[in-house]
């Protein structure tokens, strides 16, 4: 019967991540009734396929309550029109065994024959037992059922339940010999069991635990049946019929609790004798929840899988329940070897996912002879099924695709609760599958893609690259820029590829790749079609199965210029990367590109630089300068010549750095082109302290750079806040490589050079000094008379004094006698940078020849004057004679002075004059740099003498009385005189104004108060005539 509005086709498109051949853009999504848990099981026959909906109602049998539905839909990819599904009437006489039956919660293809199957259908008389039946459904008549005889019979054996509680057809298998469906029964006889149903006879077979001469292996409620498989498994002793594998996952030890068992045992055998038994490691992970048996590493022997949806982390069980895994166990072609892997298949280990909960052995999908795995995880987001491709000689154990739900329908819930087994739907030779999510009641159909192998080529021509391609096609005619050509190839083949003729390929170019992966900039263009580019995008090429199809463009250098020849040792690397079109084509899939395809291709090429091989050259650089020294304060400019000379093969965009002292700065350069040099361009890099300098793009045998670096060597730059020996480096240091990026050096012992200027302090220094007070007198009543000697130290440059002494020479005898103590001596300084020390009084015997007295007597008719008579003064800082005072000064900057000052006291009882005399005592201040490494140089010893005159007492009040009538005379003389002189004068006429009578006579003359009167005339008669013009424009406007 026909359900008009319940079923849907659409076109699904989503994103799938690790995609490799399950199309994904063009799947056929079937929808049921609501809570019909349609989707549940389903069967693929060529253009139709049929599908299980458990929980359906009949709409031909009302009376039913769920009963379930098996409906057969039509799959047609050349229309988009719904498909019509109609609901095969599968039934029994009675009605009432019926009820929620669970119809179509299983079914297998056997042959083109379906068998469907309702474990949960009682029997006619004993409804409260949930035996199970099966029908079939066959291929010529699919209106057509029959159910297996299953009778009341077969309830009871020696008085007990058999099967009362089987659930015959809970799990399903086919057998690899025979047209036989085995249908798990996991209640049977509370440990379970096994049923055989041979489709094309009457009768069937009940394997049953108890049966097993090992029963100690069944134990009750372990649920033997609850998933079931069939292989082969050689040297399995006395068996020649299918392997039977039957999950356990309720299985409990007496150790280790309810872990799970899978147990294998000959097909077919009333005994029941188990061959071999496997056991779960974690309680409660339902190992044994589903098994398959495949070939997943294509030795061509059966493998076995398990899988435990409910299995945790170890890292983390609280936290990662029901995770889910699945173990594997290879074969090895002996039964009593089936060798477990350590890991287990996880997915994306995904706690919750349940990872496991159903898996199919789909075959061989990709057509590359092994088989290939579909696990769920429908608890993961709205469910993901994982598919696994099988690879010869190996085991992989990352999955190939990952579906998810959502991405198919947003509404889908648990998508992957079901999947089918493979057939091909689309007559491409590629097998296909359903996905259910019987929880939102869809069905959707995958297709699998056709698997092509490209081979993709690509090579540069001419290679090497000449530096001059003028004569070559790739040239454009009207530059010298170096070109190739570049040739891009596709081919493809594949196994089952009938229906394919052609693909379409898209290709991404790109040049110089090598150097862009680094960051740094491409040196060339792509050229396609006449249009140049960085990078070229071809989009659909069509490739012809069993041709090759080629595309040609040429590689151009953008710029011949140094960055290009710095990078010649680069090799020019071309790389392309493609994928096939993607495009959706209504009700057809495209194929896919074989993982071993390789999806990148390059080749490269050298530019020819006209050596044998790598270029060696050999640089040879010098560092020179003028300047012997810096003087600190006085040069401004240091200028260092650099010569770079090549001895050897080309060097291409040879490099000069120099690395300078961070005591200066560097300000230009100037490349000596006179001096033959090639051009050099330099600049700062990194720390201000580095300069970088190209010289030229190539630099041939003999050919030189010459070229000047100018630097600041101003006190700027010297040196930074407060002069300190410590602070600041005695040199200008420069050092300097030549480098060369392209090629080897020969000789690399020479590419190095090394210069210091050495840094000089000179200082001029002038010194002055005064006496407070200047002169003293000595009287009688006088026992000492004190003085201040000041000296002033003043630097004048051009540079810092660093270190200097000066030296104060006190004379301390007159006549053989102390005039002073030194204790009476205080000394002082301006600064704390200067430190005055009075050494010790030299008290050794004066000698008595020394004649250095005062008295100097004249004729006594001759006019008494004050003149000195004697200097006390020494003659040097060496005279026995005198006090010594030792100043240290430090770090005097240019026109900056320091002052020290010394505070003495003269014994006036030690001076005695005749007649009237003074006497001049002398203080002497020397200057003279300090004994040190310091590079300073003093350029003159600058010596200054302080005196302090001495006189006696009566001196002090003599004033020569000047007439008052003397003055008084002299001023009326004067007085007389200037009006003598005035008088003369005037009459000679000298005050006399003869220019203005000369001028009034000029203007008499030539009438020029006529002029003067005329014109006054003519400026008022102007101004007359403009007031009235105005107000004749005022009437005019005011009439307007």
């Amino acid at each position: 019967m026909n359900i008009d509005g319940l079923f849907c086709l659409s076109l699904s498109v989503f994103v799938v991540v690790n995609s490799f051949n399950v199309d994904v853009k063009n799947t056929l999504t079937f929808s049921g009734p609501e809570k019909s848990y349609f989707g549940y099981s389903g069967i693929l026959q060529d253009n139709w396929m049929v599908i299980g909906a458990p929980k359906d109602n009949l709409t031909s049998e009302s009376n039913l309550v769920s009963p379930g539905v098996v409906y057969r839909c039509s799959v047609d990819f050349t229309v988009s029109t719904v498909p019509q599904c109609t609901q095969l009437p599968i039934r029994t006489p009675e009605s009432h065994t019926q009820d929620n039956q669970f119809l179509g919660g299983s079914m297998v293809d056997i042959n083109g024959n379906i068998v469907v199957c309702a474990h949960l259908w009682k029997i006619p008389g004993f409804v409260e037992y949930t035996v199970g039946r099966c029908h079939v459904i066959k291929r010529t008549n699919v209106d057509t059922n029959r159910g297996f005889p299953f009778t009341s019979s077969d309830l009871y054996s020696g008085n007990r339940f058999i099967a009362a509680f089987g659930m015959i057809g809970f799990s399903i298998a086919r057998s690899k010999k025979r047209p036989v469906a085995i249908l798990g029964a996991p209640g049977m006889n509370e440990k379970g069991g096994y049923v055989s149903f041979n489709v094309s006879q009457t009768g069937y077979h009940i394997y049953k635990a108890e049966d097993g001469q090992d029963t100690k292996s069944f134990e009750h409620q372990s649920y033997m049946g609850y998933s079931i498989a069939v292989g082969h498994f050689s040297g399995l002793s006395s068996c020649n019929n299918d392997h039977i594998l039957m999950g356990m996952p309720s299985f409990a030890s007496s150790t280790d609790g309810h872990v799970g068992s899978v147990v294998l045992v000959c097909g077919f055998d009333q005994n029941m004798d188990i061959s071999k038994q496997f056991f779960g490691n974690q309680i409660g992970s339902g190992f044994g929840y589903n098994v398959i048996v495949c070939d997943y590493n294509g030795d061509g022997k059966d493998d076995i899988m398990v899988s435990a949806p409910f299995q945790y982390l170890e890292r983390n069980p609280v936290a990662t329940t029901d995770t889910g895994a699945v173990y594997i166990f290879l074969g090895s072609g002996n039964m009593a070897i089936l060798n477990p892997i350590n890991a287990t298949l996880s997915g994306d280990n995904i706690p919750g996912s349940r990872f496991g909960t159903s898996m199919v052995n789909l075959g061989d999908i990709n057509a590359d002879g092994v088989d290939d795995i579909a696990i769920a995880a429908p608890y993961e987001a709205s469910g993901v099924v994982y598919i696994y491709s099988g690879k010869s000689g190996e085991v992989k154990m990352k999955y190939s695709q990952k579906i998810y739900g959502k991405n198919i329908d947003s509404g889908m819930k648990n998508f992957g609760l079901f999947i089918s087994n493979s057939h091909d739907m689309d007559s491409n030779l590629y097998s296909d599958f359903t996905i259910g999510s019987p929880i939102a009641n869809k069905m959707i159909l995958f297709r699998s893609r056709p698997v092509v192998v490209v081979t993709p080529r690509i090579q540069i021509l001419p290679s090497p690259i000449p530096l001059n391609s003028s004569a070559l096609d790739c040239s454009d005619g009207s530059s010298v820029e170096p070109c190739t050509s570049v040739t891009i190839c596709f081919s493809f083949n594949g196994t089952k590829l009938d229906s394919v003729d052609k693909i379409e390929v898209n290709y991404h170019l790109n040049a110089d790749t090598d150097r862009t992966k680094q960051r740094k900039s491409s040196r060339v263009l792509i050229v396609y079609n006449s249009t140049a580019v960085k990078e070229l995008y071809r989009q659909k090429l069509i490739i012809t199965k069993g041709r090759q199809v080629c595309d040609m463009v040429y590689i151009r250098v953008t710029a011949a210029d140094r960055q290009f020849f710095a990078s010649l040792e680069d090799d020019m690397v071309v790389q392309m990367n493609y994928s096939l079109q993607e495009d959706s084509i209504s009700g057809q899939v495209l194929p896919v590109l074989n993982p071993i395809s390789k999806t990148i291709v390059s080749d490269k090429a050298n530019f020819q630089t006209g050596c044998k091989g790598q270029c060696n050259p050999d640089l040879v650089i010098n560092l020179q300068t003028q300047q012997h020294n810096i003087v600190h304060g006085q040069t401004k400019q240091l200028i260092i010549t650099v010569v770079l000379e090549n001895r050897d093969e080309p060097a291409f965009a040879p490099n000069v750095i120099v690395k300078h002292s961070n005591n200066t700065r560097y300000v230009a350069h100037r490349a000596l082109l006179q001096r033959g040099s090639v051009p050099v361009v330099c600049k700062e890099v990194m720390d201000n302290t580095t300069i970088s300098c190209n010289c030229g793009n190539v630099l041939y045998q003999q050919q030189k750079a010459i070229f000047h670096l100018i630097y600041d060597v101003s006190i700027e730059s010297l040196h930074q806040g407060d002069l300190n020996s410590t602070d600041i480096l005695l040199n200008v240091e420069l050092n300097a490589v030549a480098r060369v990026p392209a090629g080897v050096d020969n000789n690399i012992g020479n590419n190095a050079a090394q210069l210091a200027v050495p840094i000089e302090f000179h200082s001029l220094v002038q010194v002055t000094g005064k006496s407070q007070p200047e002169q003293g007198f000595v009287s009688f009543s006088t026992n000492n008379l004190s003085f201040i000697h000041t000296y002033e130290v003043y630097n004048t440059g051009p540079s810092p004094m660093v270190t200097s002494e000066v030296f104060i020479a006190l004379p301390q005898y007159k006549n053989h006698e102390r005039v002073f103590n030194g204790s009476s001596i205080k000394i002082g300084t301006s600064n704390n940078t200067t430190d005055c020390t009075l050494l010790p009084i030299n008290n050794s015997t004066v000698n008595p020849n020394i004649n250095d007295g005062n008295v100097i007597t004249t004729p006594s008719s001759t006019v008494s004057t004050v003149i000195p008579v004697k200097d006390i003064v020494c003659d040097d800082i060496y005279d026995i004679r005198c006090l010594l005072i030792r100043c240290s000064l430090q770090r005097l900057a240019v026109d900056r002075s320091t002052r020290i000052t010394v505070l003495f006291e003269l014994d006036a009882t030690k001076f005695s004059f005749i007649q009237e005399q003074s006497v001049y005592f002398t203080t002497t201040a020397y200057v003279f740099p300090a004994e040190t490494d310091f590079p300073f140089e003093l350029l003159r010893n600058d010596t200054t003498k302080v005196t302090s005159i001495l006189y006696p007492a009566k001196t002090e009040h003599e004033v020569q009385s000047i007439n008052l009538w003397i003055i008084v005379g002299g001023v009326l003389a004067g007085v007389i005189l200037l009006l003598v002189i005035g008088l003369v004068m005037w009459k000679v006429g000298f005050f006399k104004r003869k220019k203005r009578e000369q001028v009034n006579e000029y203007k008499r003359k030539s009438n020029y108060y006529e002029k003067r009167k005329t014109q006054r005339l003519e400026i008022a008669r102007s101004k007359a005539l403009s007031k009235v013009m105005s107000r004749s424009d005022e009437v005019m406007l005011h009439e307007t």
